[in-house]
This record gives C-alpha cells, sequence and structure tokens, in this order.
C-alpha cells in the first residue's frame, strides 16, 4: 500500500493529513495449515497526532484486517 495525493480535495482546517504512508504484507505458508504473517509500514503523519490515532494505525487495523481475515477463510 501506499499515499495517495488528491490535491483536488483539501485539508479542512486542523486536520492533518498523513503525507506519506507505505507498507506491504508478506503471507507465507510455513507448514500444512499454518501461515507466517508479516505486516510492515513506515509512515509520516505529517504532524501531531494523538496516542489513539497513532495506535490505530500500527496495532487495531492491522489485528482488524487480520481477523475479518481468518473470518473469511474459515467459514464454508
Amino acid at each position: 500500500m501506499k499515499e495517495s495525493s488528491d490535491i483536488s480535495r483539501p485539508s479542512p482546517s486542523g486536520v492533518v493529513r498523513i503525507p506519506r504512508i507505505r507498507g506491504t504484507w508478506m503471507i507465507k505458508q510455513i507448514e500444512e495449515g499454518k501461515i507466517e504473517v508479516v505486516y510492515q509500514a513506515h509512515t509520516d503523519p505529517g504532524g501531531s497526532i494523538p496516542e489513539f490515532a497513532a495506535n490505530l494505525v500500527v496495532v487495531d487495523i492491522p489485528y482488524n484486517t487480520l481477523l475479518n481475515l481468518k473470518n473469511k477463510l474459515t467459514k464454508p
């Protein structure tokens, strides 16, 4: 994944846009029925952001993405 610059939509007052984010997901089967997942990201938040917002990007979003993926893959 990477950032997308849309200059046609200016930032509202008081809003910090993330100017740079690059990330990858690597999923590798390590044995039958087991996989290894590595998520790497580099982000420039573009200014001061609250701790909850930083945690959302580095903890909550990857966790919830993997949980949703697991639920989709294990449905009959």
